[in-house]
């Protein structure tokens, strides 16, 4: 009741609604957009290294997940490093692993208006795009991998994500 507390995604928002009027930031969150650019460069190498491991890992070994071939012949410094698994069962259960170990994984990405909404007529969302099983199956099973984690760290994430896949 005294908006302390914003979900991530609010029950207004699935109705294709705001939960809040919208503001400028404060002083605390434009302090905070001037310190992370003080260091966006390391961030940014950060990112590009753990982007070499995994698509290093995912172009060398057999797997079941699909990576995007964007993902696997780039060294940009991407925000998430996207894998697809063959359903969302397998899709949760390597996010459960990761976040259990400590990194941050999240199904996000998933396009068909994750995690649902109230009426898909609202976004002006093709019915016909989220009943197409090739669609409905990429989005079921994107899985993010952490990108703002060290080179040591991208290769024990890619150990979590073997021993949870199968």
């Amino acid at each position: 009741a005294k908006r302390k507390f914003i979900p991530g995604i609010s029950p207004v928002e699935l109705r294709g609604r705001t939960l809040l009027d919208p503001s400028v930031p404060g002083y605390e969150v434009i302090s905070r957009i001037i310190d992370a650019m003080k260091s966006i460069d390391e961030n940014e190498s950060q990112r590009s290294d753990a982007v070499q491991v995994y698509a290093k890992a995912f172009r060398d070994k057999s797997t079941s997940l699909a990576v995007p071939s964007f993902a696997l012949d780039t060294d940009q410094p991407l925000l998430w490093f996207p894998v697809i698994a063959e359903s969302e069962n397998t899709a949760e259960r390597i996010t459960s692993a990761l976040n259990a170990a400590g990194y941050y994984s999240s199904g996000w990405g998933r396009p068909l208006l994750f995690p649902g909404v109230a009426d898909t007529a609202i976004f002006r969302l093709d019915q016909a795009l989220c009943n197409c099983p090739v669609s409905k199956k990429c989005s079921d099973g994107i899985i993010l991998l952490p990108t703002r984690v060290s080179a040591e760290d991208a290769v024990r994430i890619i150990e979590i994500v073997s021993g949870a896949e199968s």
